[in-house]
């Protein structure tokens, strides 16, 4: 680690001076891989009709397998509805994993006007 607290500054305005875990809280956005058995254009069609889904991609295809990076809006929680969709769909899936909001997305949070 090469510091334990950050300054968010936004036009000479101070928006943020907290811990990077702190920061990191703030956005909660953070995204989700996922990989899972299924039509690739019609599996990332459901994924991006999601409410909380900022945005969905197709990041690689193994056989039948594809894999998504799945992003949630601002503050919102989307593993719960990405779960219930692989659900309904009787998706296999492979791989669930969720990636924590990096340093880069508190900033462009925080200073989006």
């Amino acid at each position: 680690m090469l510091c334990s607290r950050a300054i968010i500054i936004n036009r000479g305005k101070i928006e943020a001076s907290d811990s990077l875990a702190n920061l990191e809280k703030r956005v909660q956005a953070g995204s989700l891989k996922v990989e899972v058995r299924a039509d690739p254009a019609q599996a990332l069609a459901k994924l991006r009709s999601l409410p909380d889904v900022s945005q969905a991609t197709e990041i690689n295809r193994a056989g039948d397998w594809v894999s998504f990076e799945v992003v949630a809006a601002p503050g919102r929680d989307i593993r719960g509805e990405v779960d219930g969709l692989i659900k309904k769909e009787n998706w296999p899936l492979r791989e669930f994993r969720r990636d924590k909001a990096r340093l880069e997305d508190v900033f462009v949070e925080l200073t989006q006007d």
